[in-house]
């Protein structure tokens, strides 16, 4: 019985390890990610991708224009930043409900932070020199003839493109017009864009990728599995995409969406798999045949029956501890974050 105990101790331990093992590489893919947006924003930032952004943008402004882009419009408002906060507060309180601990919920609200105050800092440090005849094509893209009625915007919202005014013949001959003009940064008129980075493209990726990952992990094998997975990366994907293709952002703004929402999910996933909750296994394992009867104060020894009754079930067990650490929680809780992602950053180093 001691060796079969001392065994299973050793699997437990090898569990952890590996569990360890793959929460730092999470943590490290964040690392990495993290600093190809650095070395994209410093490239940015010192001028050498504005001609290559400004040809792909002009290659965008004479695409066609369609009613559908009405809609798109409309969707762009799902990545804005108190939707995904609230969404993503809802996967947090999700995870601390099942199968991780409560400090997941303010490190996950933490990171939605992050991405907004990079975004923020971004486009009050960095601009781009760009010409304002290429600005007046741009404007074609975001829909512009959609009227103000909060009715319009709600059967767009609901992807009746149908419903959509159709745009103006001269704004579509303005943008074709535009798309064929050469790209003069040494004359003409110029404004500044500051746009750098999009916080929609952060936001939409970071939650995709949250959310592939937890259908991932939690759900059975089968080609369900596989097709949420796939729909919910090219959804998020293309809603990312979306500021690009409706004109209200860049392809260097949307790429550098990418990369930092990736950083910020890879370091979610490895925080997630550093506060899993212990599973009801060990109390059970305590009671298993292989462990030593378990006697009550006179010495009888208890049946598997009344053994199991002993054992609370894990809705109870949580009402208990919710009960207990209620005061505690709320007083811990900005010290447990701070610690959570300390512990992460020292294990991916």
């Amino acid at each position: 019985m001691r060796h079969i105990t001392e065994v299973k101790g050793t699997k437990d331990r090898h569990r952890k390890e590996d569990e360890l093992a793959m929460a730092r590489a999470w943590l490290l893919l964040a690392l990495i990610f993290g600093g190809l947006f650095l070395i994209f924003t410093a490239l940015y930032a010192l001028g050498v991708l504005d001609m290559a952004t400004l040809e792909v943008e002009r290659a965008m402004i004479g695409r066609p224009l369609l009613q559908f882009d009405c809609v798109l419009v409309q969707w762009r408002n799902l990545g804005a930043a108190p939707v995904n906060l609230a969404s993503v507060a809802l996967v947090g309180t999700a995870c601390g409900l099942t199968r991780y601990r409560w400090r997941v919920l303010p490190s996950l609200v933490l990171l939605v932070l992050v991405g907004i105050g990079a975004e923020l800092i971004g486009k009050s440090l960095i601009a781009l020199p760009f010409p304002t005849i290429m600005r007046s094509g741009m404007v074609s893209l975001t829909c512009p003839q959609a009227g103000p009625s909060p009715l319009q915007h709600l059967q767009l919202w609901l992807g009746m493109w149908w419903e959509a005014p159709l745009q103006a013949r001269n704004v579509q001959d303005w943008a074709h017009t535009v798309s064929q003009m050469p790209i003069n940064l040494s004359s003409g008129r110029l404004e500044y864009n500051q746009t750098y980075p999009s916080g929609h493209a952060i936001r939409w990726w970071f939650t995709g990728l949250l959310m592939a990952w937890l259908c991932w992990r939690h759900s059975r094998r089968g080609v369900a599995r596989w097709l949420f997975v796939v729909l919910t990366l090219s959804l998020c994907f293309l809603g990312a995409a979306i500021s690009f293709y409706i004109g209200t952002h860049l392809l260097s703004d949307t790429l550098a969406g990418y990369f930092l929402g990736t950083a910020l999910a890879c370091f979610a996933i490895g925080l997630l798999l550093l506060n899993e909750k212990k599973s009801n296994q060990k109390q059970l394992s305590s009671f298993s045949p292989a462990s030593p009867s378990p006697h009550n104060a006179t010495g009888t020894v208890h049946t598997t029956k009344e053994l199991e009754t002993r054992i609370p079930r894990s809705g109870e067990n949580t009402n208990l501890k919710f009960r207990s650490r209620g005061r505690l929680y709320l007083h811990r809780i900005l010290h447990a974050t701070v610690r959570n992602c300390w512990r992460g950053l020292s294990g991916a180093l």
